[in-house]
């Protein structure tokens, strides 16, 4: 049992007091969080590559209760394509800036937890007339009707999901919640088992379905940087993948994807009590596909870069 829920057992029925009381109601405590079958999610294998040096310490995951963390996240997108031979000139998205609040609903005696995920704000910068800004916009600001929780272990590793959608959401707004789908996944590092020391590493690799409906390997590795008694950095590096495949296609054309590949690095900093200190991340991926249609065919490349920035209230 972890010392927080230990401590609040205690202080709701009054152990270590000689004094009478009013009779409470006893808290139940589940031993674990119960995810229903459709909501479950395949925690990955963690494989550690250094123990680090000096004195190891167990990096461990310990919410609280009914607390709340709010984030600010921002966002720069820049995209270039090519249609056959023809290289278009790289597009920058608008700047977007993104509040959410995760409240922990629930701590379980195995030390699991349930979080509440509610995106509270999205704000595009831009001239609202220019139609790139009030596109973003139209597909963005729908998002905070979505609400959602994902629950974990001790470790980081994601036991479940659920997002409810309204049923009237459009269809880009649609394709947008499985981003935020994927971000859940990786809302938190899954940690190692063992006691690590500054200086460790460790990473896990497993396959991802994505919203545009490409499965890809995702392989992410960690170095632990620093740790103190509130919280620890991470050195992060992301490395994706994909094997030639079929895309989503329609009627009238066909789509596969030739190749895929990206790569991400950055920093995170969080807090034993699941909280984000500051993050940074930034991310670029290159794709070819081949639309088909009728006899003719044209390849089309795109290169994406992502770049985002964290910081917790």
């Amino acid at each position: 049992m972890r010392p927080t829920v230990l401590a609040l057992v205690l202080s709701l029925v009054g152990c270590g007091s000689s004094t009478p009381t009013s009779s409470t109601t006893p808290v139940a405590i589940a031993p674990t969080i119960e995810v229903a079958p459709e909501h479950v999610q395949s925690a990955p294998e963690v494989v550690l590559d250094a123990r680090g040096e000096g004195t190891p310490r167990l990096l461990r995951f310990a919410p609280v209760a009914g607390a709340t963390h709010a984030i600010v996240m921002t966002m720069d997108i820049e995209v270039a394509m090519s249609l056959g031979g023809n290289a278009a000139p790289p597009t920058r998205a608008p700047r977007t800036t993104m509040t959410s609040e995760n409240h922990v609903r629930e701590v379980a005696a195995d030390g699991s937890f349930r979080i509440d995920n509610r995106l509270t704000g999205v704000e595009v910068e831009g001239d609202p007339n220019d139609p790139m800004v009030a596109a973003y916009r139209a597909q963005l600001e729908p998002l905070t009707r979505v609400s959602g929780w994902s629950a974990a272990d001790p470790r980081g590793r994601v036991l479940g999901i659920e997002l409810v959608i309204p049923d009237d959401l459009n269809p880009a707004s649609r394709q947008s919640v499985e981003s935020v789908r994927d971000t859940l996944r990786q809302l938190l590092p899954s940690l190692p088992e063992e006691p690590v020391a500054p200086g460790a590493r460790w990473h896990w690799e497993a396959p991802l379905a994505t919203s545009n409906g490409i499965t890809l390997i995702n392989r992410v590795s960690y170095e632990l940087l620093e740790v103190d008694e509130v919280g620890f950095m991470l050195a992060v590096q992301v490395d994706q993948r994909a094997e030639p495949q079929s895309l989503p296609s329609t009627p009238e054309a066909s789509a596969e994807l030739l190749s895929m590949s990206g790569r991400g690095e950055g920093r995170v900093s969080l807090r034993f009590d699941g909280g984000v200190r500051s993050s940074a991340m930034s991310v670029a991926v290159e794709a070819r596909t081949r639309v088909t249609q009728g006899e003719s065919s044209m390849d089309v490349g795109t290169r994406l870069r992502l770049v985002t920035e964290i910081t917790g209230r």
